[in-house]
């Protein structure tokens, strides 16, 4: 079975010169530790937090094309995956 993965799709960044194109990779290298920084600051630990930061790269990148604004979008899914952790950690 051969595993098919999409290429990295290529998104222009916040604060980058419209010339300049950044790729997710880029997107993840520039804005993880605030990603875990926030995560951590809802949820508490550090290994969970590194997990949703995780997931919700991942879900951008098999919903690229349908994602606006990438940066946003990416805090905002944070955000309520950490509330859903919390939810249902009670």
């Amino acid at each position: 079975m051969k595993l098919m993965l999409k290429s990295t799709p290529r998104v222009n960044g916040s604060g980058i010169n419209d010339v300049s194109e950044l790729t997710l990779q880029g997107l993840f290298d520039s804005e993880e530790t605030s990603l875990l920084r926030y995560a951590f600051s809802l949820v508490g630990r550090r290994a969970v937090a590194e997990e949703i930061v995780q997931e919700v790269f991942l879900q951008l990148h098999t919903r690229w094309d349908e994602v606006d604004s990438p940066k946003a979008w990416i805090y905002r899914c944070v955000r309520n995956r950490a509330y859903d952790h919390l939810r249902n950690s009670k």
